[in-house]
């Protein structure tokens, strides 16, 4: 992976509610983990030796000041992980060490529910990774054959009404 064509996490993390808050939630706000989460889920988070994350798993990290970060492990080497949103067009621009404090997202609370969801993780989490990928891929490429066939102006205007 080059280091050109990765990204800066963006933050997927927002205080919890007084009510909610436990050592081991979080109240995911993000976009880049969407089909996975939704802004509003409360995450279950467990905290696990680092040699034990593996491919598929979904982390949660900040590092120094930054508010926390939700994403997939794509991949690993040695004493670092590669992280990516489902929904992101390039992996995380830095990966993260143990020095990170990750921690294992290990299910969901949907907003409004107190029954809890678990996640994927492993083979079935590159599994829905994949698949995330693929719909994304589709995604945009029916709005790019849109706006080739039906020009620019007209498919704006279409694409606002059905938003």
């Amino acid at each position: 992976m080059s280091d050109s064509s990765r990204q800066a996490p963006t933050p997927d993390i927002a205080p919890l509610p007084a009510s909610l808050q436990q050592p081991d939630r979080a109240l995911f706000a993000g976009w880049s983990m969407r089909r996975v989460f939704v802004p509003g889920d409360v995450l279950v988070l467990r905290e696990i030796p680092f040699a034990d994350f593996r491919r598929g798993d979904i982390v949660a990290y900040g590092y120094g000041d930054k508010p926390g970060v939700v994403h997939r492990v794509i991949d690993r080497q040695n004493d670092k992980l590669f992280l990516q949103g489902d929904n992101n067009p390039a992996p995380d621009a830095r990966p993260v060490t143990a020095e990170d404090s990750p921690r294992l997202v290990v299910g969901r609370i949907p907003s409004g529910s107190r029954r809890i969801h678990r996640v994927s993780r492993g083979r079935r989490g590159i599994v829905q990774y994949r698949c995330n990928r693929l719909r994304r891929a589709c995604r945009l490429a029916i709005i790019r054959l849109g706006r080739l066939l039906l020009g620019q102006r007209l498919w704006d205007k279409l694409s606002a009404r059905l938003h």
